[in-house]
């Protein structure tokens, strides 16, 4: 079944001390199916929202330990904002995010096999062989760009 590969391969890269932060767009179904799944998956989890997720409450109460719309990180000493939606979406030109001088962007939403585009990095598993983005790899990419 899907869920169970898509679940093998990520407690394959992400054990139980781990922090992984999701970037939206995490379950299509049923909220108990859900629930059940996050259970059998390694680490804790933060959720950056996006257009297929439910209110906080609800995706707290299967299992996230924080969720949030976006957030502001720093990696490798850049500034990079973190929010499901790149910069340009024609669907919801108004949940994008403001292009800012010398600040990155993490973002998923887009379902594309392409990790980076200019300086948006997309952490969507479509990008990463269907499994979470490792921070090693993400910093890479940072300093690159």
């Amino acid at each position: 079944m899907m869920n169970d590969g898509l679940i093998e391969r990520y407690n394959s890269v992400i054990k139980d001390g781990d922090v992984v932060l999701w970037g939206g767009d995490c379950f299509f179904g049923n909220i108990k199916d859900a629930a059940a799944i996050m259970k059998r998956l390694n680490g804790s989890k933060v959720l950056v929202r996006g257009n297929h997720d439910r209110q906080s409450r609800v995706m707290a109460a299967i299992g996230f330990s924080l969720v949030m719309d976006e957030c502001l990180i720093e990696i490798a000493g850049k500034p990079v904002r973190i929010k499901h939606y790149p910069y340009v979406d024609s669907r919801f030109p108004d949940r994008c995010p403001k292009i800012r001088p010398n600040e990155l962007l993490i973002h998923g939403h887009t379902h594309s096999t392409e990790k980076v585009n200019g300086n948006q990095i997309h952490i969507g598993v479509d990008a990463w062989d269907y499994r979470p983005a490792m921070y090693g790899e993400i910093e890479e990419i940072v300093c690159g760009i």
